[in-house]
């Protein structure tokens, strides 16, 4: 019995130190996501408090034999019961919450195509992106009814928001060149991924092709 109190103590200690890690996760994870909720997150903190504390009196059951008070186990109860409540009230907005999550995710990973987008300089951008962990996967396709100008030295992708103000840019860098068969470069080919935070991703409206020249 004295081993199986200390197994099953040793146990509860590890599984209340990952709950205290999972905790403090969940704590930065509301701070920058949803920071209105972190009242119930701090309330969470008193039970597992009295849990972690309740298993180091025990010498993690090595010693079985400590006599509490009447007021020390009403109020382990109490905080006991605290911590039950508190968990059956979060678990249906948790599982809503998760539910939007993996939505979400579905949605932005679908490929979206955006209209062709024609500049000054006669070039015409084709724009195909989704999200995917963190990042934006583009693919990104240029072409020109004549050679590309000598004086011409990057394109770069400008997304904007549906008023029109930008979100963010990426600059083409990484790209093959697409030549006719007398190898005179007509368009170039970009397949690639850039960092980007969900937030602008689900601003994104509309896109712009920008030209950079060296005059």
């Amino acid at each position: 019995m004295k081993t199986y109190s200390r197994i099953l103590g040793i146990i509860s200690f590890l599984t209340c130190l990952g709950l205290l890690g999972l905790w403090i996760f969940g704590f930065f994870q509301l701070m920058e996501d949803d920071p209105e909720e972190l009242w119930i997150l701090l309330l969470l903190a008193i039970p597992l408090y009295t849990l972690i504390h309740f298993i180091i009196i025990h010498r993690f059951g090595f010693n079985l034999n400590i006599e509490f008070t009447k007021s020390q186990k009403v109020s382990t109860l109490v905080l006991i019961i605290i911590f039950s409540c508190i968990f059956i009230f979060m678990l249906p907005s948790g599982v809503k919450k998760f539910n939007r999550t993996v939505t979400l995710e579905q949605e932005l990973s679908k490929a979206v195509q955006f209209r062709s987008d024609t500049t000054a300089y006669g070039y015409i951008g084709h724009l195909t992106t989704k999200y995917i962990d963190g990042k934006i996967l583009y693919q990104f396709y240029v072409r020109s009814e004549k050679e590309f100008k000598p004086t011409l030295t990057g394109f770069s992708i400008n997304f904007v928001d549906e008023d029109g103000f930008l979100i963010d840019n990426i600059r083409i860098t990484d790209y093959s060149k697409n030549v006719d068969n007398n190898d005179r470069v007509f368009g170039l080919t970009s397949n690639s991924s850039e960092y980007f935070t969900i937030g602008d991703y689900k601003r994104i409206a509309d896109w712009d092709l920008a030209v950079t020249t060296s005059n």
